[in-house]
């Protein structure tokens, strides 16, 4: 992933959410983001400059187990393809409200 961001540092799920507006504002500056998100969103939140604590990784798994255990093949794959996909897809909440 070419383009470089500030680091943007979440201490908790609450600042997760209200940090949600940057993070997907985040998202259009990079081809495939939402691909690479819903492959694997905690390696994307880390490409694009997001720095969970501790705190805030455990808050964002028990919130959404299903970002744990996920398999980084697919991610990798779609970021060395390079290009952007023919799918088309927006976000406009990537979380579950607290």
């Amino acid at each position: 992933m070419p383009q470089s961001f500030v680091p943007l540092a979440i201490a908790s799920y609450s600042e997760l959410l209200k940090s949600e507006g940057e993070i997907i504002a985040r998202m259009g500056k990079v081809p495939n983001s939402a691909q690479l998100f819903t492959a694997h969103p905690l390696l994307f939140l880390r490409e694009i400059g997001v720095k969970l604590s501790p705190q805030a990784r455990k808050e964002l798994i028990r919130k959404h187990p299903q970002f744990s255990g996920m398999s980084p093949l697919a991610y990798r794959a779609l970021l060395e393809k390079g290009s952007a996909l023919e799918a088309s897809i927006s976000f406009d909440r990537l979380f579950q409200p607290e």
